[in-house]
């Protein structure tokens, strides 16, 4: 191992000594002595680690150039947009969404007609949010009739994420730290697929259609870094929640259901869960909705959280943003069998498109085992339901 590289890989990934120690299980001082070439000893595991978070091969470790592929991220979370600065544990993902990229790029470069044949319309952060809320919900085809009814066949969230894979942008779960980010993007180069990886810690589906949103705003705008839409000390941050807000709840059709809840500029608690339920969004997004529109009395946000239980406050204060938050919410995406769980994982683009490579012949299991993770066990369990959601996609939009 050349212990130059390894400090030079660090510092490009903006990792601190400390934080790659913990990560890779060993002590500072030994890390220190292996960047100073003072020993070159290092186990099978640690080289594992090492490449994961550093994005690399092991071969890349010995050598004395850094490699060229190294994502660069901004955090959009900072007032000027500095450098990213993740744990190691984050980081792993986001050269694993990258390695992602390229093979999806390769990919429909053999597979040309496995490329989406719908787009999302360009725009800049000039252009209006509610104008460009309005052509992406149109983008989507989204009703709202579908969104508020009962009788949903597919939750929003999995509706919104489906509507953006067939449109060539890939998203993705992941578990990792809460505190660096609710999500984070890495747009497209021209041949790479840009992807969304969202966090699912500390999060439903309410708050994951918000986060998708957002990250969908910021591929269309092509600022690709690690966000957290409760963080708006950047205008980037704040272009991208309002045109989510208004995707998610436009202004006049918004107005118009709350009506049958807000009465005398006034909503109950139990109201405001059930209208937050309907319309999909957590009640922290439509209490702060239902005071941008004036919809209530001002201070209403402040007043609701006050009146809140001390345990949901501290849930909200921790960025949960729904007091009604349970296990049985945060694990809905796990039930079901093997398949189920890895498309919710891997997300439907990447899933059709290794299941049709492989039938059509241009990639073999191992490809698609080196490419993406994927087993040949995992690869036949996605195909039941990943031909159920491209029929249930299908006969909402036909409705």
């Amino acid at each position: 191992m050349n212990g130059n590289t390894i400090s030079r890989l660090r510092k490009a990934n903006n990792l601190s000594q400390s934080d790659f120690a913990i990560a890779l299980k060993i002590d500072p001082q030994r890390l220190r002595k292996i960047e100073n070439s003072k020993t070159t000893k290092i186990g099978y595991g640690q080289v594992r680690l090492a490449t994961a978070i550093l994005g690399v091969n092991s071969i890349d470790l010995s050598s004395d150039e850094l490699p060229e592929h190294l994502p660069k991220l901004i955090d959009f979370r900072t007032s000027n947009n500095l450098p990213a600065r993740i744990t190691a544990a984050t980081l792993k993902y986001v050269h694993k969404a990258k390695k992602f990229q390229v093979a999806l790029g390769n990919l429909f470069d053999d597979n040309p007609e496995l490329k989406a044949n719908r787009y999302f319309d360009r725009f800049s952060i000039s252009d209006a949010p509610v104008d460009i809320a309005k052509n992406i919900r149109k983008s989507l085809e989204l009703s709202w009739n579908y969104q508020v009814s009962y009788d949903k066949t597919l939750d929003l969230y999995r509706f919104i994420r489906a509507q953006i894979e067939l449109r060539g942008i890939s998203v993705c779960e992941e578990s990792y730290p809460f505190e660096d980010a609710r999500g984070f993007c890495l747009s497209s180069d021209g041949h790479n697929v840009p992807i969304v990886v969202i966090n699912r810690t500390r999060s439903n589906r309410a708050v994951r259609s918000f986060t998708l949103l957002h990250e969908l705003i910021h591929v269309l705008l092509r600022k690709q870094g690690i966000s957290d839409f409760t963080k708006i000390n950047n205008s980037v941050e704040r272009y991208c929640n309002a045109v989510a807000a208004n995707i998610l709840m436009p202004q006049e059709l918004f107005a118009k259901h709350a009506k049958q809840y807000v009465s005398d500029k006034s909503i109950s608690n139990d109201d405001l869960r059930i209208l937050s339920g309907e319309i999909g969004a957590s009640q922290y997004s439509t209490a702060i909705r239902l005071s941008e529109l004036e919809l209530v009395r001002e201070g209403f946000v402040r007043r609701w959280l006050e009146s809140l239980p001390k345990k949901s406050q501290k849930a909200i204060s921790d960025g949960v943003l729904d007091p009604i938050f349970s296990e049985e919410t945060t694990n809905q995406i796990r039930r079901g069998g093997r398949g189920t769980n890895k498309l919710a994982r891997i997300g439907l683009l990447i899933a059709r498109c290794t299941v049709a490579a492989v039938r059509s012949g241009t990639r073999s299991e191992l490809d698609i085992f080196r490419e993406f993770g994927i087993e040949l066990e995992q690869l036949e369990a996605l195909s039941r339901p990943l031909n159920s959601r491209l029929r249930e996609i299908e006969k909402i939009v036909q409705e």
